[in-house]
């Protein structure tokens, strides 16, 4: 078995006795804590691609140990306002 995944053993479809590996991420558990993840905390954050913010995304982190479980753009967010570029006042 490699890495923390089980592995599920599958007999080929012609019913010969060679097995393959499928290796399985087991869904619902915290990668970190190990604990069930029946909820989530939801945070809204900036994407921000070299320096300059980008998109309003969505944060999904683990109620127990605050571990990051999955970042994704937040669909039904409204576009960000763009402030006017105004130069400064010459003094």
């Amino acid at each position: 078995m490699q890495g923390n995944f089980p592995v599920a053993r599958f007999l080929s479809s012609a019913g010969s006795s060679r097995q393959s590996e499928v290796h399985m991420a087991i869904q619902g558990l915290c990668p970190k804590c190990g604990k069930r993840v029946l909820h989530v905390n939801v945070e809204h954050v900036v994407g921000v691609v070299e320096g300059s913010s980008k998109a309003r995304c969505l944060s999904f982190t683990c109620i127990h140990c605050n571990t990051v479980l999955g970042v994704q753009i937040d669909q039904r967010a409204k576009p960000r306002s763009r402030s006017a570029q105004t130069t400064p006042p010459a003094a």
